[in-house]
């Protein structure tokens, strides 16, 4: 097993970035993939094996693993989804709170009119994902800035995409 140079790992990387890769856990499968496997190699091949795996990760290959890695987390968000309707699994505090905001809506619903009982679902949803970036913080990663293309974690582009529907699966965040 030989330790590879820098210059062999800035390649690596620069390949990469050429791809436009957009997941992190791709990025890292497929890095990692190019590193196990020269480093298993001599380095006089180095070239050859360079080259075959270029062709073996071509464009096609990494953006099917993207929407493998798409798909798996969007059963995950579906399964979160499903296991948070679940109310007799809340712990009592939960419920309580729960049922405090149902009251709240139903009585603002009747006072004050479906405008505002919009509005509360609204702050309600607002709320709810707010709490799903403070639990989830170490999963979820974005960015606001589109011009910066830097991979980013398949969940978090996941669970934005529900909110915002408008972010296509061909888009940056």
């Amino acid at each position: 097993m030989r330790q590879l140079t820098s210059q062999e790992l800035e390649q690596f990387h620069a390949r990469l970035k050429s791809l436009h890769i957009r997941y992190t856990e791709v990025y890292e499968e497929t890095f990692d993939h190019y590193c196990t496997t020269l480093e298993n190699t001599p380095a006089l091949d180095s070239p050859v094996i360079i080259a075959k795996l270029n062709d073996t990760f071509a464009w096609s290959v990494v953006k099917r693993m993207e929407k493998n890695s798409r798909r798996a987390r969007n059963q995950q968000a579906n399964k979160m989804q499903l296991e948070s309707l679940k109310i007799w699994k809340l712990k009592s505090s939960s419920l309580l709170i729960l049922l405090a905001i149902l009251t709240m809506s139903l009585s603002i619903s009747y006072w004050l009119g479906t405008f505002a009982f919009i509005s509360c679902v609204g702050l309600i949803t607002l709320l709810g994902f707010m709490h799903a970036l403070v639990k989830y913080r170490s999963e979820l990663n974005f960015s606001l800035n589109p011009t910066k293309e830097r991979p980013t974690n398949s969940f978090s582009h996941v669970l934005i995409a529900r909110f915002y529907p408008f972010i296509g699966p061909m888009t940056y965040i």
